[in-house]
């Protein structure tokens, strides 16, 4: 079991050894540990044993790394530790702190909320929009109402009341308060969940199949060379070019790509369908990458340096965020320049991408390979071979036909 300090620059550095699942013990806090997954998800925890050495052993999950950051982890872990120093069992305290919270009626939704949106909403890239649902829709109905107090029938009459103003929001209203539902069950707030059974109260929802037409694609694209955030429009202009999905495209890391070869290998630990997925880069899309920035990350803790591992990023150590923030912002420059792209979405430049190279003539099947879609059997391994250079050929006609949109 290797031990290393758990902080940024070391965490970074931590991969699954052989393929498997591995354990990093930290060098200080004995009992702090980072699991580090075959997909390389890292998971901050914390493991004892009660009753000596050959005692039962115990395992408290503290959180995923980066939606905590490794200081906080330790601050936690540290805290397990002075319980067991004073002979507490930290399972046993989190067990009688969440009976405390069940029996007090201080456990408000508000007061909930307010915890979820800073420990959650805070590292969801639609945290904003969600917080903003919560503040119009529920708040002004239950802020002050004890979480356990609030009963099925009441969350149904404010569902329904949204989906009768507009039914798709309906939908989605419900789906954001079941998960915060969720939560406040996981921690030990609530111990039912009213909201489980509750089923979508807008039944007519249909797959969406927006493609954008010519000129609103050189608007949009237009857009994202003015943006201020660079490694932001930048990342718009690689998806749109390359095809892939917004979050493969925004966690792309140095060490996966290939300048020289002009691929770019999406890792199954970022891949929506947990496949790796090869991508050739070349033209506009290749220099873009060439041309972001690579930052240093100075670590606090430690006083050292290191590379940011990744592509498009503003502070080095985080991914670029704020896709919901900059959609607004661009319809309002778009409206501004009389330019309106009405009812758009960043997956659409995606489904675009795709519609057009159906329009070129491409099978489902070439497509489905570029796009990363799930393919079975056997031939499933064969074809991501075969189809390496009909993706290559496949992304050069689609970017010359997109730049001649754009240009």
């Amino acid at each position: 079991m290797p031990v290393i300090k758990l902080i940024i620059s070391e965490i970074l550095k931590a991969v699954p050894i052989d393929g498997h699942e591995t354990i990093y013990r930290d060098k200080d806090i004995s009992g702090f540990s980072l699991k580090v997954t075959p997909t390389n998800k890292k998971i901050f925890f914390f493991q004892y044993r009660v009753g000596g050495r050959k005692g039962i052993g115990r395992k408290i999950k503290i959180g995923n790394f980066p939606s905590i950051r490794p200081d906080d982890a330790r601050k936690v872990a540290s805290g397990y530790a002075g319980d067991l120093a004073h002979n507490i069992d930290p399972r046993e305290q989190i067990k009688r702190e969440t009976v405390a919270k069940l029996k007090s009626h201080a456990n408000s939704f508000g007061k909930l909320f307010e915890e979820y949106a800073t420990k959650q909403l805070s590292q969801n890239r639609s945290g904003k929009e969600v917080k903003q649902i919560f503040q119009r829709e529920f708040l002004p109905k239950f802020r002050d109402r004890a979480i356990d107090s609030i009963e099925r029938n009441e969350i149904s009459r404010e569902v329904n009341r949204i989906a009768e103003r507009a039914p798709y929001a309906g939908n989605r209203a419900l789906s954001h308060i079941k998960t915060f539902f969720r939560w406040a069950v996981g921690e030990g707030c609530l111990q039912g969940d009213p909201t489980a059974v509750m089923q979508k109260p807008f039944k007519g929802e249909i797959k969406r199949d927006r493609v954008l037409t010519s000129k609103e694609s050189k608007h949009l694209w237009a857009q994202f060379g003015a943006l201020k955030c660079k490694p932001l429009g930048d990342a718009l202009k690689v998806l749109f070019l390359t095809a892939q999905r917004r979050d493969e495209v925004g966690t792309m890391r140095w060490e996966d790509v290939d300048l020289e070869k002009g691929l770019w290998v999406i890792p199954s630990s970022s891949a929506k369908n947990k496949t790796p997925h090869t991508v050739p880069l070349f033209g506009r899309a290749l220099e873009i990458v060439k041309s972001q920035t690579k930052l240093v990350v100075d670590d606090k803790e430690t006083g050292e340096s290191f590379p940011s591992p990744y592509v498009f990023t503003t502070t080095g150590v985080t991914p670029i965020s704020g896709w919901s923030k900059i959609k607004p912002l661009i319809e309002e420059r778009l409206a501004a320049n009389k330019t309106p792209v009405k009812d758009w979405r960043i997956h659409d430049l995606r489904r675009t991408a795709s519609t057009n190279l159906g329009d070129m003539g491409y099978l489902d099947e070439e497509i489905g390979m570029l796009l990363n879609h799930h393919s079975r059997g056997v031939t499933a391994i064969y074809n991501r071979s075969k189809y390496l250079e009909k993706k290559r050929q496949m992304l050069e006609k689609w970017e010359r036909k997109l730049l001649a949109i754009v240009s």
